[in-house]
């Protein structure tokens, strides 16, 4: 087998683990984007889309145009929210690249133990309630 041979075959396996990382990589995003959108609407609030930052903007401006813009505040928190996390993470990705791709788990853990903490209380009050 000649060297040239031996670099084509090295490049065509190269080529299909980088490809085979990058279907796992859409795969696992979109399965985080689905997660993302069934906790939208299980919140149940109409026009907030947050897969979708076109929805979600689109949504915004047809609530300020409309005569009685109803549901502004949600919508104007969530694309304000965007904006920021996506500035933080220029500045992150740009200040400390290292910590980029630990920073988001440990936000989504913040997140979980809030939600778990909020839900105990909630339960904990409707208890003493019953009483």
């Amino acid at each position: 087998m000649s060297h040239g041979a031996a670099s084509v075959r090295r490049w065509s396996y190269v080529v299909l683990v980088l490809m085979t990382l990058t279907l796992a990589l859409i795969a696992v995003a979109s399965c985080a984007m689905g997660v993302q959108v069934a906790a939208a609407r299980r919140v149940n609030i109409a026009g907030i889309t947050t897969a979708f930052v076109t929805g979600t903007l689109t949504s915004l401006a047809e609530s300020l145009m409309s005569r009685a813009p109803s549901g502004v505040a949600p919508r104007a928190v969530i694309v304000s929210a965007l904006v920021a996390g996506a500035l933080c993470s220029s500045l992150l990705l740009h200040l400390a690249p290292v910590w980029a791709g630990a920073l988001p788990p440990v936000f989504m853990l913040l997140a979980l133990v809030t939600v778990a903490t909020r839900l105990r209380d909630l339960t904990w009050q409707r208890r003493r309630r019953l009483r």
